[in-house]
């Protein structure tokens, strides 16, 4: 007879928990939730039952229906083996599932499963379009991995055996350890969100080994000098030309052509001073990219931060000055992420700078190191960076630059603080500890 044991899904809470049905067999091990729930306290671990107290006095109860469960999952298990077949997860609870609604006489459920009640809540929820877009990735990332793994994924099957498992399918495609923590943190999300809506009792998602991993990016920031290059370069049909044929002569596909020549140079001048209003006021992308109604006469920007609802005044900038005054105090409209970044990188390529960086990124859960030019690595979220550090360097003091910047929590703000060995070393020189 197969033999069915019982554990606790978190024995070291103070309050109730979950009671979960194991089989091991040939080195693999099955679980299914009871839907019973108990205090560890009332458990025997060594008897795999409720012990029998004054105390408790539901443990005869629960005992009992341990065994009905026992006996049926140990006759589900045995008729796969009689047909000589090894269950997989899915296929044994599916069994189980199948057993229960044969034995109530009732219908099988038709409330959502986990791929639905996501691309329900995804349809009915209010977010950002960018969050919107996250929630669909994480949803085609899960169904590609159901159709690859042949298996259909419940909420009860979203425990740290299918974090293991996911997280190796993730990686044999090299998807980054950044990304694989934003799809976990996404279903994270969708499960809390099924659960409060009472679609499942699961508590797996919850486990302390079910986690959001990541880690600190090779981002750059850019130093005044190197801003005031970018605001100082050439812009016109020249320097567009010159730099298209160099690109072309390097194998690199680019989308300027003669009759778009003017069009870009007004495009490549609205990303340059929507960019530099970004650093040389520490806001954030959505912020600076929405900023309008500014006058160069004014001392201080006064901003409502999008993502906090804050109001934050900062001192105008003499390059910002510069800007709007040059424009006659009239911003272009909002530039999308993706175009900003393109004409980034044709900036700051006019701009020289083209020192080689080393970057490195975990893919496929190995380490990655990659040489590339310095304009590669900038994009619209350098702006702010550039700005926190920069304000950092100047000695402006860190709350106040959080203040500007919308950090929160001192350690979120000393990740966007880029400051090399070298430098930092500089800076130190002549401190007292060293001298």
């Amino acid at each position: 007879m197969i033999e069915v044991k019982f554990y606790l899904n978190n024995a070291k809470t103070e309050t109730t928990t979950t009671i979960y049905a194991v089989v091991h067999h040939h080195s693999k091990r099955y679980k299914y939730p009871t839907g019973i729930s108990i205090q560890p306290k009332h458990w025997n671990n060594a008897k795999y039952r409720c012990r029998i107290k004054a105390d408790f006095p539901d443990a005869t109860f629960i005992n009992d229906q341990l065994e009905s469960w026992e006996e049926l999952i140990s006759d589900v298990f045995e008729s796969f083996l009689v047909d000589l077949i090894t269950p997989s997860q899915h296929s044994f609870r599916k069994a189980i599932k199948n057993r229960l609604e044969d034995l109530t006489h009732k219908e099988p459920s038709k409330k959502s499963g986990l791929l639905e009640f996501m691309d329900e809540f995804t349809e009915s929820v209010s977010r950002s379009n960018r969050t919107l877009k996250r929630y669909g990735t994480t949803i085609n990332l899960l169904k590609k991995y159901q159709k690859e793994k042949r298996t259909t994924l419940d909420f009860e099957d979203i425990d740290i055996d299918f974090y293991e498992s996911f997280k190796k399918w993730m990686y044999k495609y090299d998807f980054s350890v950044n990304y694989f923590g934003d799809i976990i943190k996404n279903i994270k999300m969708f499960m809390n969100e099924a659960e409060q809506r009472g679609l499942h009792t699961s508590s797996g998602h919850r486990s302390k080994k079910f986690k959001t991993i990541s880690e600190e990016s090779d981002t750059i920031s850019l130093s005044v000098e190197k801003l005031m290059r970018i605001y100082n370069v050439e812009i016109n049909e020249r320097s567009i030309t010159e730099l298209n044929e160099q690109l072309i002569k390097e194998g690199v596909k680019t989308d300027i052509r003669p009759h778009n020549i003017e069009r870009r140079i007004s495009s490549l001048i609205d990303a340059r001073d929507r960019f530099l209003i970004g650093a040389f006021t520490a806001l954030r992308y959505q912020d600076y990219n929405a900023l309008n109604g500014l006058s160069h006469e004014s001392e201080y920007i006064t901003r409502r931060n999008a993502k906090t609802g804050r109001l934050t005044s900062i001192p105008m900038h003499p390059v910002i000055k510069s800007i709007l005054l040059a424009r006659g105090d009239k911003l272009p409209p909002g530039i999308s992420n993706d175009k900003m970044n393109k004409n980034l990188r044709i900036l700051c390529r006019l701009a020289g700078l083209t020192d080689i960086k080393e970057t490195s990124k975990t893919l496929g859960g190995k380490r990655v190191y990659k040489m590339v030019p310095e304009y590669m690595l900038v994009g619209s979220h350098t702006a702010r960076r550039s700005a926190c550090t920069n304000m950092y360097r100047a000695g402006i003091p860190i709350s106040i630059i959080m203040v500007f910047s919308g950090h929160t929590k001192i350690a979120n703000f000393m990740k966007y603080i880029r400051i090399d060995a070298e430098e930092a070393a500089i800076q130190m020189k002549d401190h007292p500890f060293f001298n």
